[in-house]
């Protein structure tokens, strides 16, 4: 998904990040029930790409939405919430997609489906302000990992099969004029 530019005025940035928060604060029943997932597990922040992405503690609770009004951070926000036996990715809009067993390689590097079905990576959002507009880019937020130990954000200039489900998302927080 290439970068979308939006202006403050005409995107609903406070939808959009209390949409995502809900999706990890939802009540989970049965076995999973004793582990509960905060938001803050994986919505993570940097001064820009080439920084090691940061974790909010929990308790601090933070104004995710003043965070990127003031303009010095890059958030991540996630889109995958999980994927189950690399066979089904669960959206944060609570709609679920069947992962493609294979798929077209991105011309800048590696496929879309080995980026999913690494355990340490999540597909989501770079939302960052710029003068008097949200500035959004797919991207990818590594997380530490037994082969990787080095925790990493980078924008995806191509998303495959998850473009279109992206995008729309993205379209339900753009107010009409």
């Amino acid at each position: 998904m290439k970068r979308m530019s939006v202006s403050i005025k005409r995107f609903d940035l406070s939808g959009f990040v209390e949409t995502i928060k809900q999706a990890f604060t939802a009540p989970s029943s049965g076995l999973e029930s004793f582990r509960e997932i905060s938001p803050y597990d994986e919505i993570v922040y940097g001064f820009s790409y080439s920084e090691f992405p940061r974790y909010w503690s929990k308790e601090e609770e933070p104004d995710i939405v003043k965070t990127i009004m003031e303009g010095m951070l890059l958030v991540f926000l996630p889109f995958e919430v999980s994927c189950f036996e690399d066979e089904i990715l669960f959206c944060i809009d609570g709609t679920t997609i069947d992962i493609p067993q294979s798929g077209s390689k991105d011309p800048y590097g590696e496929s879309l489906l080995d980026i999913i079905k690494d355990d340490s990576n999540v597909t989501g959002f770079c939302v960052l302000r710029e003068e008097g507009h949200i500035l959004i880019d797919s991207c990818m937020h590594h997380k530490a990992s037994v082969n990787n130990l080095v925790p990493f954000l980078k924008p995806l200039e191509f998303c495959g099969f998850l473009e279109e489900p992206m995008q729309s998302f993205l379209n339900r927080f753009i107010l009409k004029p």
